[in-house]
């Protein structure tokens, strides 16, 4: 069967018209943009969904995505501050923001930043010295990402973050750090024991002095106790003997009684003991003159007490 002419030619128009439309239409994947030229000229982005382009005419240039891409930077040799050389490795984190700038901006992309990686960590390693440089990876991952930051905004391009991976030296200067750490750490130990043996000796001489004040001041306590007893004995004294006074100038016989009195204790006491019983005073008629005068005296006393009641 034989198609006619009409149809064959209709058939031809509607094959075109399909091919035509499949390459006008684009559907951009989510997170990409495509950059789009018209006769060798930026016409416009396409951003992710379905968008339509003029076949033939319009052509895509580029495909940028929107997410977050790593760029490794190879290992480089730094001499630092104070001449020492270091192998350093990095990784560098982008986001391209603005994909026309980021497609007519720079050449290549990828090759830049990893030119003005290499060129800020040779700068900013080269200003510190080994020990800084060690310990310092998130001021020198800082320090290249804010120069990175304000080139790279003119390719459409944030620095996220630049990370030093690695830091290696030569084993001629790893074995000097770990002598220099061995002799860090002896000191150390030297030091700790010698503060140890300081505090002993210190807390030593305090408990010393602290016993010495104790004693100092229980000495003093006891001073005070027996001054106050010597005072309180010779108080009481001087109230004896003004008494006594008072009573011999009020009895003649006063005196005399105290002596007697005395006199009968001793022999009292000597009566108690266990020493032989056959004493006589010598002075028998004075002895006897004193019971008297005792006698006399408490009779006086007991005629005043009665007297007075």
């Amino acid at each position: 069967m034989t198609i006619p002419y009409e149809y064959a030619i209709w058939l031809g128009i509607i094959g075109v018209a399909a091919v035509f439309i499949a390459m006008a239409a684009k559907v951009v994947p989510q997170t990409e943009s495509h950059i789009i030229e018209r006769l060798g000229k930026f016409n416009k982005t396409l951003e992710a969904g379905f968008n339509f382009i003029i076949p033939f005419i319009d052509t895509v240039v580029n495909k940028t995505s929107s997410k977050e891409q790593i760029f490794d930077i190879p290992r480089i040799d730094v001499i630092t501050k104070d001449n020492v050389l270091v192998g350093v490795d990095a990784v560098c984190y982008i986001r391209i923001v603005d994909p026309k700038r980021a497609t007519y901006g720079v050449e290549n992309l990828r090759a830049a930043i990893v030119a003005l990686s290499i060129s800020s960590l040779r700068g900013k390693i080269g200003d510190m010295s080994l020990d800084e440089t060690l310990s310092g990876r998130d001021a020198i991952g800082g320090a290249v990402t804010g120069a990175l930051d304000s080139a790279a905004g003119e390719w459409g391009t944030k620095i996220t973050r630049v990370e030093v991976s690695e830091i290696a030296v030569s084993r001629e200067i790893q074995q000097a750090m770990e002598l220099q750490m061995t002799a860090e750490r002896e000191k150390r130990a030297v030091e700790t024991r010698a503060e140890g043996e300081k505090n002993k000796v210190q807390k030593e001489s305090d408990a010393q002095l602290y016993q010495a004040q104790k004693e100092a001041e229980a000495k003093k306590a006891m001073a005070d106790a027996d001054a106050y007893a010597q005072t309180t004995v010779a108080n009481a004294q001087r109230e004896a003997m003004e008494a006594i006074n008072a009573a011999m100038a009020q009895n003649a016989n006063a005196s005399n009684f105290l002596l007697e009195k005395d006199r009968i204790a001793a022999f009292s006491e000597l009566a108690r003991s266990d020493a032989p019983k056959w004493i006589v005073p010598s002075d028998m008629k004075g002895t006897l003159s004193g019971i008297g005068i005792m006698a006399a005296a408490g009779l006086e006393a007991f005629q005043t007490t009665s007297g007075s009641k």
